[in-house]
């Protein structure tokens, strides 16, 4: 065994470092992390895609799915998954071009016993005949969800342009039933959204299981590809692997070496014997054979001849996406980078072209209404070849104007040209080197190192390509200086004649079909249609164009932190971390609290010793997404007032995207957001310049719309176009989003809130609307003002940044008097959810929908079941028993769940069950506030290999089945499940971000109701409660929550039909329970039922808060935070708004994996 270089690692980084060469030649990092209570590891393996068999299109995929099932010395299919998920864990990989990436995490003591079960996976997989047959339907699964994606149609259309066997970077990486099977495209289902919307077919007999997807033949030259393919890549030279945890660097390495020094060097020779004759006779290990003697070393070092694999052609790519997008891409073909990580003039080229400040090509295309988004880099990083993007976003105006906007970019090119040339301009060239790399070595000194689960597949990956000493610190380190030559050489490579420009857009494509010069074609592999279209006067007016006027070089950077000192009053054990320590929560301020519309929340760190802080304002008010209601005295979500928030909202970000850009860079940053509670302001970043930075946003903020110069009618039209198409484009959405979807819209269906009622209440909002529903959100004086200030700041600059801050405030209060309040005890909403439990309604209720997408083939079924008890707040003892126990019974579910319905059945690719967390309170402007919190669990499954309704059935089994194996279950398995769970919510913060995010959530949710602090020790309660969990209450809450027609608890399930399944309104009316079948349908069902909401004398049973009607709370604000694989797809239907992970927090240490 070799000891190599340890790597060099940041002043912000506790852990220690070991990195090894094993005698087989594999490379292993250990890492010693003494703050975790969780272990990680990875194994990166230099074999991807590129490397597949053209006969087999997506085997390097395929045999990433199936290394997780079972080993000569572990052959239980769901051996490794369940022992994971019983002690904490998780895992999941990935296939890019070049390498595949292998990860999980378990808790510290389990740790060795999961990582002899990981090794093995590559010391001696199964692949077994049945697993083979049956975990194809789930790659084919994955397949059919990534055709709905317009990144990905847009990459597999560029990828048709590389001329056929020309270069690797051209294959088809995912791969589905016909490439793994047969080696051809899957022609069967057109996704070109050109086409008309489809027929929807039958579905075949819903009571079949899922079939194998070849015959035994097929599948066995399957798994003899896999077995090959994995005995030859999978070699040890060819793998690195990360270890991470709490264990000594000694420790680690006793039980790490011996596992993955038996990974073999060379393939078995009783494999090679086991090999049939056909598959050694066969094309496909030929090509196998082929590809890994072509493979080229990943390491940065390695000399690799270029290989062209795109040939610009004057010629005009154009797509029709799914979603409504306005996107233009210039793209160059360059050289190879990989080899010069650290002095590549193209780390700098990308910062200039890409920089957002004045002076810059997207500055002038801003100021102009043509854009609003603009972003530079590598779009390809090959080892033979690369590629260099650059990707906006179009307005309305733009698009018409689009080889305008492309004419800009080739003169900013131009100008780096030019600049090159002069000395003046060429020193601030190297200026601004000199200063990216401060900046970057700062960043990389002052973060602090992610979790274990984080750390290791990312090193592993780094280690593919650069050695040890380098691995962490690689992207952040550059040369002394640029190289002014290659700097000319590489900026020449960017010119028109060496240009792609792709469009997709609807009327991009209106335009390509309505010129006789366009020739569509056919990607093969999705069949996305697309349409190539002579531009040669264009190219020619770009090559003539010169440096304009209106662009420069950007200035020094004045953010830059001057100073990094930690306070003097932590004393010298302050400048070491010390994450160890226990976490104090902030205090309220006393001199803040005796004005109740004003208060201070502070925090010294005393454990990250770091140079940063955060600071957080919360504006309270109801008007952000509500309107009050003098009839009922209630205020109800009202969507003008949402739309007109989330407008605001947006174009602030628009006005202050230039001015803030340096500060960005700097690691300045900050964001506002809007929820029931009010309006959030966040800003975070070096404390140095922290304070001056947030009081310049606060005072921008306070403005509002009030600079006619800057707000205009024409930015407001911008917006409103974005939202519009935001909104819209939710519809395009996978399935199990819709079904998520159908699902809030009952349980919170306030007047409005759907999709389409959103949108026309967006088109409808004037500047003069705007601008007074701004000010009443600024300028209300009933309305509280509460502030968390947290990190390297001592309580009296926290003071002064506060009073500051808060006369700003009242100054702008009392310069525009607010008479328009409506009542003075202002009440403070929270989202209203419903409840549906047997006390207020007889059945369960079913949602089935048609999919809005045509073109989408997966149906989806997700259901919720609802408690009919609060949860714990921190407040109520009575509720933590049994909010203990729904979250052990919830940890428990996901891996049964998964191992039945996806491995064992392979009904989809995504499978998984949940929790989620919801506040609700009265929504009465007389009544106090009252918050109270509600737990539900929640199942998805996405697939189009049996009906939606067949899934409903399959799901109703397992939940009928697994209230035997809870009733056979033990109690020492019960208290594994609760100490892992009492584990990983007690795992410390490790960075200062995650400590705001969880107190701001209790101060936004309990502050209206405390006269102190809010109950910040809520995880703590909940986490020494675990281990009191019988198996007892675990049954009881489960007969009670999953059960039909035994308990309290009532499911709601929204069904949503590709285009493989008809909605049957006949065959789904069969059965019990209410039916709903239209948006209409759901909203009025929703009003019928009461607000779940409790009184703190009665405990158990819901009682109604008013009248149903009078209960519609906005069910949107940040409800799904929590919900993962839903998250980007209600940011999208919020419009764009970025929503503070407000409960995700309350799912601290829960950590949800997409497992494979």
């Amino acid at each position: 065994m070799e000891i190599l270089p340890t790597p060099t690692k940041g002043t912000a980084d506790w852990r220690d470092y070991r990195a090894v060469k094993l005698a087989n030649g594999l490379t292993l990092l250990l890492v010693h992390d003494a703050t975790s209570r969780n272990s990680s590891a990875a194994c990166a393996v230099s074999v991807g895609a590129s490397s597949d068999p053209p006969s087999k299109p997506g085997l390097a995929h395929f045999c990433e799915h199936m290394c997780f099932l079972g080993s000569e010395k572990y052959p239980g299919e769901n051996h490794y998954k369940e022992l994971l998920s019983l002690h904490g864990g998780g895992s999941n990989a990935s296939t890019s071009m070049d390498y595949t990436n292998y990860k999980f995490h378990i808790l510290a003591p389990f740790f060795e016993e999961a990582l002899d079960v990981f090794s093995n996976f590559f010391v001696a997989p199964l692949f077994t005949q049945d697993g083979t047959g049956r975990e194809i339907n789930a790659v084919d699964s994955e397949d059919s969800k990534n055709r709905m994606i317009d990144g990905r149609r847009r990459l597999q259309v560029v990828k048709s342009l590389i001329p056929e066997n020309q270069h690797v970077y051209q294959k088809f990486s995912t791969g589905n039933i016909s490439t793994l099977v047969h080696g051809e495209p899957n022609t069967s289902t057109s996704t070109s959204s050109s086409t008309s919307t489809p027929t929807f077919s039958s579905p075949s007999d819903d009571s079949s299981d899922v079939k194998s997807a070849g015959t035994d033949e097929e599948i066995k030259q399957v798994r003899e590809s896999l077995l090959f393919f994995h005995s030859l890549h999978y070699s040890p030279s060819s793998m690195t692997v990360v270890v991470v945890g709490p264990q000594s660097l000694d420790d680690l390495q006793r039980f790490t070496v011996p596992k993955f020094q038996l990974v073999p060097p060379t393939p078995p020779q009783t494999l090679i014997s086991s090999l049939s004759d056909s598959f050694n006779s066969s094309k496909t290990k030929v090509e196998i054979l082929e590809a890994h003697k072509n493979k080229f070393p990943l390491t940065a070092s390695a000399k690799i001849p270029p290989a062209k694999a795109f040939f610009p052609n004057r010629k005009l790519l154009t797509m029709l996406p799914i979603k409504p997008q306005r996107k233009l891409k210039v793209s160059f073909p360059i050289p190879p980078q990989r080899n010069n990580k650290t002095s590549s003039p193209l780390r700098l080229i990308s910062h200039l072209l890409g920089h957002e400040g004045i002076g810059s090509s997207f500055a002038h295309l801003q100021d102009a209404g043509l854009v609003t988004s603009l972003c530079s880099g590598s779009s390809i990083n090959d080892a033979t070849m690369a590629m260099f993007s650059i990707d906006l976003t179009l307005t309305e105006e733009g698009e018409e104007k689009w080889q305008d906007v492309a004419g800009i970019i080739f003169m900013h090119i131009r100008l780096l040209a030019t600049a090159a040339e002069n000395k003046k301009d060429s020193d601030l060239l190297q200026a601004l080197w000199t200063e990216e790399k401060k900046l970057h070595m700062i960043n990389f000194d002052q973060t602090p190192p992610r979790s274990a689960y984080s750390t290791a597949p990312n090193l592993a990956s780094s280690l593919l390509y650069y050695d040890t000493e380098e691995c962490l610190v690689v992207h952040n380190r550059f040369s002394e200086t640029v190289d002014i030559g290659e700097f000319k050489s590489l900026v020449k490579e960017l010119n028109p004649q060496n240009s792609m420009i792709e469009r997709s857009s609807p009327a991009a494509w209106k335009e390509a079909e309505a010129n006789e010069l366009s020739v569509k074609q056919t990607e093969k592999w999705y069949g996305v249609e697309f349409m190539q279209t002579p531009i040669d006067e264009a190219v020619d007016t770009w090559e003539r164009s010169n440096s304009s006027q209106l662009l420069s070089l950007p200035a020094l950077n004045r953010f830059i932190p001057r100073s990094l000192e930690i306070d003097a009053s932590l004393g010298e054990e302050g400048k070491k971390p010390r994450i160890e320590r226990p976490l104090v929560p902030p205090n309220l301020v006393k001199e803040s609290s005796v004005d109740e519309k004003f208060k201070l929340y502070h925090r010294l760190d005393d454990r990250y010793a770091n140079p940063k802080a955060s600071i957080t304002v919360l504006f309270r008010n109801p008007k952000v997404h509500h309107l009050f209601d003098e009839e009922s005295k209630c205020w109800e979500y009202n969507n003008a007032s949402e739309a007109k928030s989330s407008l605001f909202q947006s174009m602030f970000a628009h006005v202050l995207a230039q001015e803030t850009y340096d500060a960005s860079l700097a690691n300045l940053g900050y964001y506002v957001s809007l929820g029931a509670s009010g309006v959030t302001l966040r800003a975070e970043g070096y404390n140095d310049r922290l304070s001056d930075f947030s009081q310049f946003i606060v005072h921008t903020l306070l403005q509002g719309c009030n600079d006619s110069k800057v707000f205009t009618a024409e930015l407001l039209g911008v917006m409103k176009d974005r939202r519009v198409r935001s909104l819209e484009s939710f519809m395009k959405e996978r399935p199990d989003s819709h079904a998520n979807y159908y699902t809030n819209m009952l349980y919170s269906p306030g007047e409005g809130n759907d999709i389409e009622s959103r949108v026309e209440a967006t088109k409808l909002v004037t500047m003069e609307e705007l601008r007074t529903h701004i000010k009443g959100l600024f300028e209300d004086d009933s309305c509280c003002v509460e502030a968390l200030y947290t990190g390297n700041v001592n309580l009296n600059e926290a003071r002064g940044w506060f009073e500051e801050a808060r006369a700003n405030i009242e100054r702008k209060r009392r310069t525009h008097s607010n008479n328009n309040n409506n009542n003075n005890n202002v009440w403070t909403p929270s989202p209203s959810i419903k409840a549906l439990n047997s006390k207020t309604f007889g059945s369960d209720v079913q949602i089935h929908m048609q999919s809005p997408n045509p073109l989408e083939e997966n149906g989806a079924l997700f259901v919720k079941a609802q408690c009919d008890t609060t949860s714990f707040t921190g407040i109520d003892k009575r509720d933590l028993k049994r909010t203990a126990s729904f979250r052990v019974l919830n940890h428990m579910l996901r891996e049964p769940l998964f191992n039945e319905l996806r491995t064992k059945q392979a009904l989809g690719y995504i499978v998984t069950s949940g929790m989620e967390s919801e506040f609700s309170s009265s929504n009465n402007a007389l009544e106090d506030y009252n918050l109270t919190k509600c737990d539900s669990l929640y199942f998805l499954i996405v697939s189009k290999k049996v009906s939606p309704l067949e899934l409903g059935k399959r799901l109703d089994n397992f939940l009928t089945t697994f209230e035997k194996t809870l009733e056979s279950m033990g109690q020492e398995e019960v208290d594994q499940h609760s100490m892992a769970l009492q584990k990983k919510m007690m795992e410390p913060h490790k960075n200062l971000n995650s400590e705001a995010n969880e107190h701001l959530a209790m101060i936004r949710r309990f502050s209206p109701m405390m006269q102190g602090n809010p109950p910040f020790k809520m995880f703590d309660e909940i986490a020494e409660e675990f281990p009191k969990v019988t198996k007892g209450d675990v049954l009881d809450v489960y007969r009670n929550l999953c059960l039909k027609g035994r308990g309290n608890g009532k499911m709601v399930s929204s069904f949503v039909y590709g285009n493989k399944f008809v909605l049957d309104t006949q065959a789904t009316a069969q059965g019990k329970g209410k039916k709903l079948y239209s948006v209409g349908e759901i909203r009025k069902f929703g009003k019928r039922l009461p607000t779940f909401a409790l009184s703190s004398t009665r405990r158990g049973v819901t009682t109604i808060a008013g009248a149903g009607a009078n209960a519609n709370g906005n069910g949107y604000d940040g409800l799904k935070a929590i919900y993962a694989v839903n998250r980007r797809s209600f940011r999208l239907a919020l419009g764009g708004a970025v929503v503070l992970g407000v409960f995700a927090m309350f799912t601290r240490g829960r950590k949800s994996d997409n497992k494979k």
